[in-house]
């Protein structure tokens, strides 16, 4: 995982340092493009279609990489 490559926007239960916002139910299982990595966190900036204008959210990293894992335990038929 590294800034540039593409994510999905997901659910998530809030947190003490992050909170999940109704505003950013438009974008689970939308792809964006990872924009910057915290310890803990990491930013997608997903881009309006119609306008020259990008939305930007923050996601818990460890629910993404377990959300991954899974997904690639799932194509193996595992």
């Amino acid at each position: 995982m590294k800034i540039g490559d593409k994510a999905r926007g997901f659910r998530f239960e809030s947190y003490d340092f992050l909170s999940y916002s109704y505003e950013m139910d438009p974008y689970v299982g939308v792809e964006g493009e990872i924009f910057q990595i915290m310890e803990d966190r990491f930013t997608i900036m997903f881009k309006e279609d119609s306008v020259q204008q990008y939305e930007f959210w923050t996601y818990p990293l460890a629910e993404y990489i377990q959300i991954q894992r899974e997904e690639k335990l799932n194509e193996l038929g595992l």
